[in-house]
């Protein structure tokens, strides 16, 4: 199996378990999927954010609710232009209408990754050591764009055993809409 075919599987899958959220189809995304704040709930717990004040966070759907939470939690949060790439916006101490991605550029100041402590990507497809596929394109398709400790958001569905194909990156933690699963042991 390829990357592609396995990132065509998760997407059909999570459609077919009607798992998956806006955007739909999932095809050619990092999937959003139903549950993704209760995923976020639990990932605001984990250890390497707790103790750490600046987060890039990814601009994918499935990642607003946690922007969101972080925000309120009073979280610096470095999130990536739309469209420029190396390009960045810092939000800090506003209103978490700021985690919408269309108000990036409202809210924020553009900054560099400098200060960037701990990041949360988006994935379509995990496994259980942390080796990840991203959409294959795109902010992230490659892993963080910083060398720091990474998490992801993953729907049960998303997960596999392991990993048959190349990893695009690894992450040293993730949460799923029903836990935290914050020490990965490859």
């Amino acid at each position: 199996m390829t990357a592609g075919e396995l990132r065509e599987q998760i997407w059909s899958e999570l459609v077919r378990q009607n798992a998956a959220a806006y955007p739909l189809p999932p095809h050619g995304h990092n999937p959003n999927f139903k549950g993704a704040r209760a995923a976020a709930k639990h990932l605001i717990k984990h250890p390497l954010l707790l103790g750490h004040t600046t987060i890039l966070v990814g601009m994918e759907a499935v990642l607003l609710p946690l922007r969101g939470m972080l925000l309120e939690a009073g979280y610096v949060l470095i999130v990536p232009h739309r469209t420029k790439k190396n390009t960045y916006w810092k939000l800090e101490g506003v209103d978490k209408a700021a985690a919408r991605i269309e108000n990036f550029q409202v809210f924020g100041i553009n900054t560099s990754l400098e200060a960037v402590e701990v990041a949360v990507i988006a994935s379509v497809v995990l496994d259980v050591s942390g080796a990840r596929l991203s959409k294959g394109f795109g902010f992230s398709a490659k892993g963080a764009p910083v060398d720091v400790p990474t998490l992801t958001l993953v729907h049960s569905q998303m997960i596999v055993p392991a990993l048959e194909v190349a990893a695009d990156s690894r992450v040293q933690g993730y949460a799923t809409p029903e836990k935290l699963v914050s020490e990965i042991t490859s």
